[in-house]
């Protein structure tokens, strides 16, 4: 007897743990559809012209675009930023945020950025009210320190299109942040050609004074692409541009230049001149883009920056496409080569190099 009752016990105990599995099962699985239901109708019903935040959430998100994913942190310019309901003018101020708040951009607008801010929430932010860029430091005015770059002011054709070829200048804005504080130490202003750009630090440089070079790429288009270099520096005196160079070219045919730092190698003491202070290789000859340093320039190589100029031709007809070689054949010529000299806060022009003509 005892035996029978419990064999009816487990084939009770059985059947109840099956059906509220079944049924647990069929519960999760309804959620799931009504969840993927609800995003659905969701997403068919989103304006894609205007997203109102009350309804989107906080997407976990990554926005787009050109920048180094490593470098591109935004956040908050401004002591009080204003978060508002909508990209237009006259839109409601929905929240305020204080400086140096990061935030996740969503999507970009005329003028507007949607945006996840660190409470959680979405909303629009003017793009001139974020900074793009947060880079780490250090500076003997603080231990630890990080810069804040991003563009205040755009030009009149990027603001509808970021991504804009123009050749009007827009306003790119440093700030250095102290970590501790959230003091500002410095702070400097440069442009650049329409609304995009890309910057990156340029580590192991050995120029003098030099606490943080950065270099920063843009170009635009007006009857030919023009392509500009940027290196803007901190001696920890103050932000400055260090130098400036641009080139330009259509059809194969165009003019450039080189800009060349002095750096560090690793784990040694020697310093070369390498091509935009960082050490690499020629892509079609596989040569080390390092320029060599002229022991007679009066300068020591610590203080000096390089420019070479050149200029390249397209093929005419009837001429190989690759050297014996196997390398790209291409009718480039060596123009002037101009020496620089930093004395730690400026930078002075010492001597200039004509390439002698080929006979």
């Amino acid at each position: 007897m005892k035996l029978f009752v419990y064999i009816l016990f487990i084939i009770f105990t059985f059947f109840s743990c099956t059906r509220t599995s079944k049924t647990n099962n069929q519960t999760v699985n309804k959620s799931h559809h009504n969840i993927s239901a609800k995003q659905t109708n969701q997403q068919n019903s989103v304006d894609t012209t205007t997203i109102d935040p009350n309804t989107l959430g906080c997407l976990v998100t990554h926005y787009v675009h050109g920048y180094d994913p490593e470098q591109f942190t935004p956040g908050t310019f401004n002591k009080t930023t204003y978060v508002y309901n909508s990209p237009k003018s006259g839109a409601k101020i929905i929240d305020t945020l204080p400086f140096n708040t990061a935030v996740n951009i969503l999507k970009a607008y005329t003028g507007f950025y949607l945006v996840c801010t660190s409470k959680a929430k979405s909303g629009y932010i003017k793009k001139t009210d974020l900074y793009l860029n947060k880079i780490l430091g250090r500076s003997s005015q603080s231990d630890y320190c990080h810069y804040l770059i991003g563009i205040t002011k755009y030009a009149k054709e990027a603001e509808h299109d970021d991504n804009s070829l123009t050749c009007e200048a827009s306003v790119l804005k440093f700030l250095k942040v102290d970590d501790k504080s959230g003091k500002i130490l410095n702070s400097y202003a440069d442009s650049v050609y329409g609304g995009d750009y890309g910057i990156k630090e340029v580590y192991s440089v050995a120029l003098k004074n030099a606490k943080a070079i950065f270099h920063v790429t843009y170009n635009c288009f007006h009857d030919i692409e023009t392509d500009a270099d940027l290196f803007v520096i901190d001696n920890d005196k103050e932000i400055s541009r260090l130098i400036y160079e641009e080139g330009s070219g259509d059809g194969g045919d165009g003019d450039f230049s080189d800009i060349y730092l002095p750096v560090t190698l690793q784990n040694g003491k020697k310093v070369v001149l390498a091509k935009n202070g960082e050490l690499t290789l020629d892509p079609t000859t596989a040569k080390p883009e390092i320029y060599p340093y002229p022991a007679d320039c009066g300068a020591p190589i610590d203080e000096l920056v390089v420019v070479q100029n050149w200029s390249e031709e397209a093929p005419e007809d009837g001429q190989p496409e690759y050297n014996p070689d196997g390398t790209e054949f291409n009718n480039k010529t060596m123009g002037s080569t101009i020496l620089y000299r930093w004395d730690g806060n400026k930078l002075h022009k010492i001597k200039i190099i004509e390439t002698k003509p080929a006979h």
